[in-house]
């Protein structure tokens, strides 16, 4: 947040308009008129996210198992 207000504050001196805080950053993607991505951006982002969970919920789960089958095959209790 920081530095977000200093860079605002500079840019609005360097644009001669000193404290209008409306600047969007060093980056300015412009504005995004198509909006018909929207219908299949948000699922393909989510599962994008969630693979890797999956993922490593799939993995734990199977190392549970091995751990358990050799420590069922190799320990022994007296």
């Amino acid at each position: 947040m920081t530095s977000t207000f200093t860079l605002n504050v500079v840019l609005s001196y360097y644009h001669g308009e000193p404290w209008k805080l409306s600047y969007p950053g060093l980056i300015s993607f412009g504005a995004f008129d198509d909006v018909s991505r929207s219908k299949w951006l948000l699922p393909i982002t989510t599962e994008v996210c969630n693979c890797p969970r999956k993922w490593d919920a799939i993995e734990t789960r199977v190392l549970q198992s091995i751990v358990k089958l050799f420590k069922s095959a190799n320990i022994h209790f007296k």
